[in-house]
């Protein structure tokens, strides 16, 4: 079960390259991570982060591709 509380706790990451990213979730998988846990992981981290900026929300729009951002992007917007 994903630990939302424990999640929002950590520290913000610094910024990486998309060839960095992809080596970081490379080993994550390595590691038996799932990349459906990830994505939520991922999307409520940023959806914190927006309401931590917007903190009324109003309306969104989001364009995304086809890849693993993609899924986290659904998150932020759930």
């Amino acid at each position: 079960m994903l630990d939302l509380v424990a999640f929002s706790k950590l520290p913000v990451m610094k910024t990486v390259t998309c060839s960095e990213m992809k080596a970081i979730e490379n080993k994550a998988f390595e590691r038996g991570a799932i990349a459906a846990d990830l994505m939520e992981k991922v999307g409520f981290k940023m959806a914190q982060v927006i309401l931590k900026r917007y903190p009324t929300p109003k309306k969104a729009c989001a364009y995304l591709g086809k890849g693993n951002n993609a899924g986290a992007a659904l998150v932020v917007l759930r």
